[in-house]
Formats: structure tokens, sequence, C-alpha cells
């Protein structure tokens, strides 16, 4: 297995500007896509690993509760909407601070679905049990 330093990338990843922009795309044609997370600032809720599938926020306003991605000084982060008013104020669930207030066009995505590699695992097991 190859490791790679601090200064290269997988050769699968995306460089980050390049997943933005194709998330922008997608997403504003009212498309869903599919990455997978990084980053602790969710857990337990969201693990590095597990699949988020995003979509887009069409119409409706963000609600509290609401995992959102924005783009913010170069990183892009899927976090829980905890406030909604003229800005919007969303935190990591395992963040002790609000991320800065931002506006609903500042939004990419809304988190649409969820998958986990251990709740798909999970439900493998009780369908085989089930016979």
């Amino acid at each position: 297995m190859r490791s790679s330093s601090p200064r290269t990338r997988p050769r699968h990843a995306v460089r980050r500007e390049d997943l933005t922009a194709l998330i922008r795309e997608v997403v504003g044609r009212g498309g869903h896509l599919e990455i997978a997370a990084v980053g602790l600032s969710m857990a337990p809720a969201i693990q590095p690993g597990d699949k988020l599938v995003l979509g887009p926020l069409h119409h409706e306003e963000p609600r509290p509760g609401q995992i959102v991605l924005v783009a913010r000084e170069g990183s892009l982060l899927a976090h829980r909407v905890v406030e909604v008013g003229a800005r919007i104020t969303a935190r990591g669930d395992a963040c002790d601070a609000d991320d800065p207030p931002f506006t609903r066009s500042e939004i990419l995505a809304v988190v649409r679905s969820l998958h986990t590699p251990l709740l798909q695992r999970a439900r493998r097991l009780l369908r085989s049990a089930r016979g």
C-alpha cells in the first residue's frame, strides 16, 4: 500500500476547487451528487468515509437541523444549521462554536441522505439473518 506525503494526493483525489465547481454544476441543474466525508467536525453523526448525497435546496428555506454544504475560505463544510434569519448560522456537531454566518446564496447543496459503511454492513447482516 502506498502512503502519500502531505504534499501529494491519492490518485483518486480531486482538487477542492474542481469539486466545488462540479457540485455547483450538478446541484445547480437540480441533480444529486455523492461525496465522501472527511474530517470529524460532524462526529458522531458523520464519520470520515461516510457518503453524503448532496442535492439542491430548491426554493425551500434552510431549517434548523438540516445539514448544508458551504464553501468557506478554501474549505467545503457540511455543517448543521442552528439558526435561520437574515443570515444563517451553522455548526459542526463536534464543534464548540458556530461557524461565521452566511447567506442562503452561499449554500452549495443540502445533504439529502447519508450512507455510512457501518450502517450498510448492519443492514446486510440483518437481512442475511432473516434468511
